[in-house]
């Protein structure tokens, strides 16, 4: 497999499933709004009731910042572009996954969720174009735009092998066993994943968050923190 403009050794995939939309948990919705536009300078406009759209400013995946969800959700859920959300919900259950909600149209598009078999919480989503491929923002490698989604960190659970044959197997994406507990997941649309074994956050999670919150003032920095899955998102400053 190519493995040019990557992550040392990871295969790029078969690019058909990427990652096409980010939803972060906006629990203190005005502020977190007002901590996005500031700090990354999204463009945040209203879908309904407790959910707003984002755009990043250049390019990117879109994504949403959702007020209303239940106690226990994500604070960050990672979707996939599939042609058919109830078949690869099938697809998932087969593999050990769990089926969390059904189809559900939005918009133009439908979307959907499931649970990988070690519990991290992923969405579905149809969408009519796929995200733009872009090379994995690490070494010398051109880096995002900034203010873009460039990479989502997600909680791999204790056997990594098993979670990069879930994927590699029900999506096509290429793994690459880069460090030890961490595993190095293309996808190969515009965000570069990452699994890892550990649900804490590393250092360098913890010090991007504290920066972003000096120059907010401080406001929604606590919106950021890790989520019961174990994801985290990683805006390109």
């Amino acid at each position: 497999m190519d493995t040019s403009n990557e992550a040392p050794g990871c295969p790029r995939g078969k690019g058909d499933h990427g990652i096409s939309r980010v939803e972060l948990l906006a629990g203190a919705e005005e502020a977190s709004v007002r901590f996005y536009a500031q700090v990354f300078g999204w463009k945040i406009e209203t879908y309904g009731p407790g959910y707003r759209t984002f755009t990043p400013p250049n390019g990117g995946p879109p994504g949403g910042l959702r007020g209303d969800a239940p106690s226990g959700s994500p604070t960050c859920t990672p979707y996939i572009r599939v042609p058919d959300i109830a078949a690869a919900q099938a697809r998932v259950v087969a593999a050990g996954g769990r089926k969390l909600t059904e189809p559900v149209a939005v918009g133009e598009a439908s979307i959907g969720h499931f649970a990988a078999p070690n519990g991290t919480i992923y969405g579905l989503v149809t969408m009519t174009e796929a995200a733009a491929w872009q090379p994995a923002p690490f070494g010398d490698n051109p880096k995002p735009a900034p203010d873009t989604l460039c990479s989502v960190e997600v909680y791999g659970g204790p056997d990594l092998e098993a979670t990069a044959r879930f994927f590699g197997e029900l999506f096509g994406w290429g793994t690459y066993a880069s460090m030890p507990g961490y595993m190095s997941i293309r996808c190969t649309s515009a965000v570069f994943q990452g699994a890892r074994t550990d649900r804490r956050l590393r250092p360098w999670q913890t010090q991007q968050r504290g920066s972003a919150a000096r120059r907010s003032g401080g406001r929604a920095a606590s919106r950021l923190g890790s989520s019961p899955a174990g994801v985290g998102s990683r805006p390109r400053r």
